[in-house]
């Protein structure tokens, strides 16, 4: 079992806490979910897992894939997942992955897919930077904007 979690740490003045984005668990390389950590455990009680009440999500995710540490609810024991099978055709058959499959068709028709054509977001983008190129106008970077301007005041 993993639960995939990506950390980016980005540094700054400030430092503020990492940013986590949770979004995958995998069971026997398997996925038997895709979203966030938040909405990881109301997926699985729903489904009839049982969660104490004072274990932390993080946990509660990685008993799921152990037999020894999971528990289903009462009256639910005929009918929750027990292999890594059977967890992955729960997870495909439900209507939250459905929510990301929507989610991912808009994402590639707003902006082109693996078929390698432009969605309209992408096509608006390109007619943005034609039309600014056309004009004379270019977008330059900070750093090339300002060692022009003290190359022009220092000569």
């Amino acid at each position: 079992m993993s639960v995939l979690s990506l950390t980016l740490l980005f540094p700054n003045m400030l430092n503020s806490p990492p940013q986590v984005f949770d979004k995958v668990i995998l069971y026997e390389g398997l996925q038997i979910y895709f979203g966030p950590a938040s909405s990881a455990r109301q997926f699985f009680t729903s489904r009839g897992w049982y969660c104490p009440p004072r274990q932390t999500t993080a946990d509660f995710l990685t008993s799921l894939t152990n037999p020894a540490e999971r528990g289903p609810l009462a009256g639910w024991e005929d009918r929750v997942p027990r292999t890594a099978v059977e967890f992955a055709r729960q997870w495909r058959e439900s209507e939250e992955r459905a929510e990301v499959r929507r989610g991912v068709e808009e994402f590639e028709r707003r902006w082109g897919g693996e078929g390698g054509e432009e969605g309209e977001g992408a096509k608006d983008f390109r007619r943005s930077r034609d039309a600014m190129q056309a004009g004379g106008m270019y977008v330059l970077s900070i750093f090339f904007s300002s060692s022009y301007i003290f190359y022009l005041l220092i000569g």
